[in-house]
C-alpha cells in the first residue's frame, strides 16, 4: 500500500464536520511508548508496499492482557474530537484481531479519555475508522482536544474484555488522520501541503534538465519531485509545484515551510513562494544549504528577501525551487552545478481557498493555415495544408512559463498555446542564429478572452530577438500601439518582418521569439496558434493563381474591385506595419470595397475563398 500522507475527508456539511488531515505518519520519529509488558513498540519500515516507516507493535504472551503502545503527536499538535469524534488509521496485520484505540489528553488534562474498538480481518493493510462515542472499556464519549492515541491489540472480538490466552500478533500502525488543532504559535510547519503522491502541477523553467514525479531514492518515500539541473540551461533554472486546487500556504504569521530534500551533492537551494491565485501576496524567497548527505529536512524562512524579493505576507499557491544558488546567496553558480535532487513532504500552515473559476477557452479552434509548403518556417502549428511538409524551426531551449497546449478540436488535434501574462511570458530559442533572409512576414493567430485588465491596462507583445540585437517587439493594446487587441474571437495577424528590421533586427541573426507583456499587471489570458514565418510573395502568387483572384484598379483611388473563381467570403486589409485597417464581408464571387478613407500608401488585402486564404498588394492613391 503506497503511503498517502494527505486525506481530504468527506465534508459532511449537514453537521459541520471539519476537514481531516494527517496527524502522524511516523516519518519524523514521534514519541512512542509500550506498556503493560508489550513485546515491542518501535518505529520500523512498513511491510508490503512503499509506506515508509510505521509504528510496529508486537504482543507478548507473558505480558498483561491490556498491554499496548501509545503515540504522542508532535509538540503543539492535537486532534480535535469535539464535533467530529473520529480518526482513521492504516493498520497492517496478518492475524484477525480486535484493536482498541484510546484518545487521551496529556497536555491540558481536561478532555475525558475515550476508547473505541474495531475489527481487522488479518488481510494486510486496512484502514480502520475509530469513533470515540461507544465508551469502549468503560470510557466516556470524546469531547475536546487530545494529544495521545494508545493502541490495545488484545481486545476481545465482543469488546467486553481481553483475550486469554493473549493473541500472538505483529501489527503496524500508519497514517493517523483526524481534525487537527494546532497549539503552536509559529514555526511548526505542521500541515502537509504536498507529498507528490497525487500528481500535482509541476513545471520546469529556464532550461532545467528535468522536472518530473519519480520514485524517491533511499527509503520508502513513495513518489517525490525530481529535479535535474542542466549545464546548458540558464543559471536561474528551476522547477515549481502548484498545490492542489483550493490549497494555499498561509505565510502571514508563520512565514516558514519545511521541505524534505534529497541530494548527494552539497548545494544551496532557493525556494520562492508565489501567489498565483489572487496575485496579491508579494513573492518571497529564502535559501538554505544542503550537505549532500541524502535526505535532509530544510526549513525555509521567507523573511530574508533572498534574490531581492520581499518578506512573505499572505497566502501562496506555488513554491519554486532553484538548485543553482550560490552558497553566499548572492547570485548563481558559474559553471552551473550538476545535481539531481528530490523534493518531498512540503509542510506549512495550510489554508483552504475557494478554487478560482475555470479559465475561458476559445469555443473553436484557430483557422488552419493554407500557405504553400515552400514559403513556411513553422514555429508552432499542428494543422493546415503544410503540416509535416514545411521547414520547421526547432528550438534548443525554452524560457518563462506557459499554460500548456489546449486541444480545441472535437474530432482530432488542434492545439493552441495558452499564456497567462499575469504569471509570466514564454519563449524559445536556438543556440545558434537562424537565417530567415528569404522570409517576408510573421504570422500567428490569437484569441484574447475579454477578462478584466490589470491596473496597467490590456497589453501583450510578440517579440523577435536577434543575436546580440535585443528585443524587437510588436505591441497589442486597446489603443496607442502597433495593433488594437480584439477580444473574444480568433484574430489572424501578419506582420511584415520589415517592422522588426526597422527596429534593428537583421534577418540572418534570428535567435529567439517571445510572447510577453511589459508587466504582470497587463492582460492575463491569451491563446496563440499557427505561429510561422513565411514568404508572402510566393504565397500570393500560388494562391492568387489557384483561386483566380484579380483586382482593379491598382492603384485605386476610391473603390477597389475584387473577383475570384468562387465565392469570396471576406477580406481584410492591412497596412505596411501589419495592422488591420479594414474588414469586409463579400459573400459573392466579386465585389467592390470602398477604400476612400484609407491614407495613401501600400496595403495588403487578405481574402478567403472556400477556407483558402490568398493575399495581394495594392496601392491607395
Amino acid at each position: 500500500m503506497k503511503k498517502i500522507t494527505l486525506l481530504f475527508a468527506l465534508l459532511i456539511s449537514s453537521i459541520g464536520f471539519s476537514q481531516q488531515v494527517l496527524l502522524d505518519d511516523f516519518e519524523s520519529s514521534p514519541t512512542i511508548a509500550g506498556f503493560e509488558g508489550i513485546g515491542e513498540a518501535s518505529i520500523a519500515a512498513a511491510p508490503e508496499g512503499s509506506n515508509g516507516d510505521s509504528f510496529k507493535i508486537i504482543t507478548s504472551t507473558s505480558g498483561r492482557p491490556w498491554q499496548g503502545a501509545s503515540v504522542d503527536f508532535a509538540s503543539g499538535i492535537l486532534v480535535d474530537l469535539t464535533t467530529d469524534k473520529t480518526i482513521t488509521v492504516d493498520v497492517y496485520s496478518t492475524v484477525a484481531l480486535s484493536l482498541m484505540a484510546k484518545a487521551e489528553d496529556k497536555v491540558n488534562n481536561t478532555a475525558p479519555a475515550a476508547a473505541n474498538t474495531q475489527s481487522h480481518t488479518g488481510n494486510g493493510w486496512e484502514t480502520l475508522t475509530f469513533s470515540f462515542t461507544t465508551g469502549s472499556d468503560g470510557s466516556a464519549t470524546a469531547n475536546g482536544d487530545y494529544s495521545r492515541i494508545s493502541f490495545f491489540p488484545n481486545r476481545t472480538s465482543g469488546d467486553d474484555g481481553w483475550n486469554d490466552p493473549i493473541i500472538d500478533a505483529t501489527i503496524y500502525i500508519d497514517n493517523i488522520k483526524g481534525v487537527k488543532k494546532s497549539t503552536s504559535t509559529g514555526g511548526g510547519a505542521a500541515d502537509l501541503l504536498d507529498d507528490f503522491e497525487s500528481s500535482p502541477t509541476i513545471a520546469g523553467f529556464e532550461g532545467i534538465g528535468e522536472a518530473s514525479i519519480a520514485a524517491a531514492p533511499e527509503g520508502s518515500n513513495g513518489d517525490s519531485f525530481k529535479i535535474i539541473t542542466s549545464t546548458s540551461g540558464r543559471p536561474w533554472q528551476g522547477a515549481s509545484v502548484d498545490f492542489a486546487s483550493g490549497i494555499l500556504v498561509d505565510l502571514t504569521t508563520d512565514k516558514t515551510i519545511t521541505v524534505d530534500v534529497y541530494s548527494t551533492v552539497a548545494l544551496s537551494l532557493m525556494a520562492k513562494a508565489e501567489d498565483k491565485v489572487n496575485n496579491t501576496a508579494p513573492a518571497a524567497a529564502n535559501t538554505q544549504s544542503h550537505t549532500g548527505n541524502g535526505w535532509e529536512t530544510l526549513t525555509f524562512s521567507f523573511t530574508t528577501g533572498s534574490d531581492g524579493s520581499a518578506t512573505a505576507n499572505g497566502d501562496y499557491s506555488r513554491i519554486a525551487f532553484f538548485p543553482n544558488r550560490t552558497s553566499g546567496d548572492d547570485g548563481w553558480n558559474d559553471p552551473i552545478i550538476d545535481a539531481t535532487i528530490y523534493i518531498d513532504n512540503i509542510k506549512g500552515t495550510k489554508k483552504t481557498a475557494t478554487p478560482p473559476p475555470a479559465d475561458p477557452v476559445p469555443p473553436t479552434a484557430a483557422p488552419s493555415p493554407t500557405n504553400s509548403d515552400t514559403t513556411i518556417l513553422s514555429i508552432y502549428n499542428d494543422t493546415g495544408a503544410f503540416t509535416g511538409n514545411s521547414a520547421t524551426w526547432t528550438p534548443d531551449y525554452d524560457f518563462g512559463e506557459n499554460g500548456g497546449n489546449v486541444n480545441l478540436s472535437t474530432t482530432g488535434t488542434n492545439n493552441a498555446l495558452k499564456l497567462n501574462f499575469s504569471n509570466a511570458g514564454w519563449g524559445a530559442g536556438t543556440n545558434s542564429p537562424v537565417d530567415i533572409t528569404g522570409m517576408t512576414h510573421l504570422h500567428f493567430d490569437y484569441y484574447a478572452p475579454n477578462l478584466a485588465a490589470g491596473s496597467l491596462g490590456h497589453e501583450f507583445k510578440f517579440i523577435i530577438i536577434g543575436e546580440g540585437q535585443g528585443e524587437k517587439d510588436y505591441v497589442f493594446k486597446e489603443s496607442g500601439a502597433d495593433a488594437v487587441i480584439v477580444f473574444d474571437q480568433w484574430v489572424s495577424v501578419d506582420i511584415p518582418l520589415s517592422h522588426f528590421e526597422a527596429l534593428g533586427l537583421t534577418k540572418d541573426k534570428f535567435l529567439q521569439y517571445k510572447l510577453g507583456s511589459t508587466s504582470d499587471l497587463n492582460t492575463t489570458l491569451v491563446y496563440f496558434d499557427n505561429i510561422y514565418i513565411y514568404n508572402s510573395a510566393t504565397a500570393s502568387v500560388d494562391n492568387n493563381t489557384l483561386l483566380g483572384f484579380s483586382m482593379y484598379p491598382n492603384p485605386a483611388n476610391n473603390v477597389l474591385n475584387i473577383s475570384a473563381k468562387e465565392t469570396i467570403k471576406n477580406a481584410d486589409i492591412f497596412n505596411v506595419l501589419g495592422k488591420k485597417v479594414m474588414s469586409v464581408n463579400i459573400n459573392k464571387a466579386n465585389g467592390s470595397i470602398d477604400v476612400s478613407n484609407l491614407s495613401s500608401g501600400i496595403y495588403l488585402i487578405k481574402y478567403n475563398v472556400n477556407d483558402k486564404v490568398g493575399t495581394a498588394k495594392f496601392i491607395k492613391q
